[in-house]
């Protein structure tokens, strides 16, 4: 296995132990660090690591060490010669802190390592499309499609199968049909401007998603994050009902009230 194969699959492992004790509806318990190696990586070393960096990430509300030496006061324990962390008693976050925290480090496993986590990735939930801010933990809801349209079935399919390039032949050739071209289905939809610009490429004929933005893709368009973000913003609002809408600027009024 190369580095990135051992990589991914020590946090797969690690997630996995955390899910199971997740599932178990337990908010709390002790989870001791696993000994040995995997291709001469050692595992007690990664999973330290690792747990920090969820911890970092918001997945705890809490994460205190166990050490070999029981009944040491944290402050000091520390520093004493042959006193060892053995493993940490964990104290999950919300259900929902918790699974942006799991969802960034199994994105970061599929780019090649944390380091390598986008800014901004364009998701599709069931008709409804949305872009996490993996920066900010913040995701905005752009706009939902109509139930059998052919922009649905078309990025149902690019995001089932992570084909995120097509033709109309590919598309037919797996019993998606439309008329017209791909750009008109395209542009009725709320990603335009500078988000059209990073996310996508359109023709009559194809069409080119790139669900990942990282500081270079906002660079060629030359927008900052928070003028991306704006925008961002500007969209969601504009896709929100009337009622939404004015739900939204009462809870402005009252928190600048505060």
């Amino acid at each position: 296995m190369n580095a990135n194969d051992i990589n991914s699959k020590l946090w797969g492992d690690l997630l996995n132990r955390l899910d199971v004790i997740k599932r178990s509806g337990t908010n709390e318990s002790d989870l001791l660090l696993s000994t040995g190696e995997c291709c001469a990586v050692s595992i007690y070393d990664f999973e330290k690591s690792a747990l920090l960096t969820l911890d970092n990430l918001g997945a705890f509300s809490g994460l205190d060490p166990i050490y070999n030496v029981p009944g040491l006061p944290r402050a000091i324990a520390g520093g004493l010669p042959g006193v060892k962390i053995i493993g940490y008693h964990v104290r999950f976050a919300s259900s929902s802190s918790y699974q942006n925290a799991i969802d960034k480090c199994r994105l970061g496993m599929k780019m090649g390592g944390m380091d390598k986590l986008p800014l901004f990735e364009l998701r599709l939930k069931g008709r409804l499309i949305e872009i996490r801010d993996h920066e900010l933990d913040k995701t905005y809801h752009l706009h939902k499609m109509n139930l059998g349209s052919a922009a649905t079935d078309i990025l149902g399919y690019m995001f089932a199968n992570e084909s995120f390039h097509v033709t109309n032949e590919l598309l037919k050739k797996h019993g998606i049909h439309f008329t017209g071209g791909l750009d008109d289905i395209f542009l009725k939809l709320k990603i335009k401007g500078n988000l059209r610009r990073v996310f996508m490429e359109v023709g009559h004929g194809e069409v080119s998603l790139q669900p990942y933005v990282y500081q270079d893709s906002l660079d060629t368009v030359s927008i900052t994050k928070d003028e991306f973000r704006n925008e961002l913003i500007r969209i969601e609002r504009g896709s929100q009902t009337p009622k939404a809408q004015r739900v939204a600027r009462s809870s402005v009024k009252k928190s600048k009230k505060v």
